[in-house]
């Protein structure tokens, strides 16, 4: 976990936004930005922001424990259109925890968003993701 932590640190640049789900969240809340960044009080949003030092961390709801196959882009897409990205906007993705159900069709569609993982073991993972276009509103 520490060299996952020192590499985000290395290659995100101030000012940059990571996103996470739940179980990854709580884990960088704690080894990055040393407080809590999820939400443990209703009413509850499909998003939380919060800073983390020079970063700003988007973390999904409990319910999105964690980014199966086919969730992750409608999960940015409304990321995106909740917090107003434009188009260019890199994210960097952190997961960490429990890995999806099926890894091969999640490692497909994080391909398909441009994402080249770079691995800390097999249960911690981050990438680069750019956000192509904002969705529709």
């Amino acid at each position: 976990m520490l060299e996952a932590i020192a590499s985000l640190e290395r290659q995100t640049p101030p000012g940059s936004t990571i996103f996470a789900g739940y179980q990854s969240g709580l884990t960088l809340g704690y080894y990055l930005c040393h407080h809590n960044i999820v939400q443990v009080f209703f009413p509850l949003e499909r998003f939380s922001q919060e800073g983390c030092g020079p970063y700003t961390v988007i973390a999904s709801w409990p319910q999105q424990w964690q980014f199966e196959a086919g969730e992750l882009t409608p999960a940015l897409d409304a990321a995106a259109q909740r917090y107003e990205l434009r188009p260019g906007t890199e994210l960097w993705l952190f997961e960490a925890g429990w890995m999806p159900a099926d890894p091969a069709k999640v490692a497909a569609e994080l391909s398909s968003l441009g994402c080249r993982p770079q691995h800390f073991g097999s249960n911690i993972r981050t990438c680069r993701i750019t956000i192509e276009n904002n969705p529709e509103k």
